[in-house]
């Protein structure tokens, strides 16, 4: 796939004007990258992410977004009154203590989990869910 899916889990901004810099910390897989003073701002904000091209040094980046909370019925996620498929790859984190560890899709089927899902775009457009986020309840 020309995508891959993770989380901005810090980014840093230096200097001014055109002399701006931006740092990327990111996990992909449960492995963290860095892309270390770039003059690209890509269109993230902390959280669940798309990365186009190469892991290590992304074309694009851009977040994802969030349903309200939810919980999984089938390869479904039900949140609000939509419903949201699952990719097929769906990528599940856990935060506890403000960090993020690598999970699975049986802990968000079974936990007692806040859960919230994290999609490229609307099923009608053929998106999916791409990521959940699980915090505890």
């Amino acid at each position: 796939d020309m995508y891959q899916y993770g989380l901005l889990t810090h980014m840093d901004e230096q200097g001014e004007g055109l002399y701006k810099y931006y740092t990327y910390y990111y996990d992909v897989g449960g492995n963290s990258y860095t892309i270390p003073n770039s003059s690209t701002r890509f269109l993230v904000s902390t959280g669940p992410i798309q990365l186009l091209g190469e892991v290590e040094s992304p074309d694009g980046m851009r977040s994802l977004t969030a349903t309200q909370p939810g919980q999984i019925v089938g390869n479904q996620v039900a949140a609000g009154n939509q419903k949201y498929t699952l990719s097929d790859q769906v990528v599940v984190y856990e935060l506890r203590n403000s960090q993020y560890f690598l999970s699975s899709l049986s802990r968000a089927q079974n936990g007692d989990f806040t859960l919230t899902a994290w999609y490229d775009k609307p099923d009608t457009q053929g998106g999916r869910v791409r990521v959940i986020v699980l915090r505890e309840s």
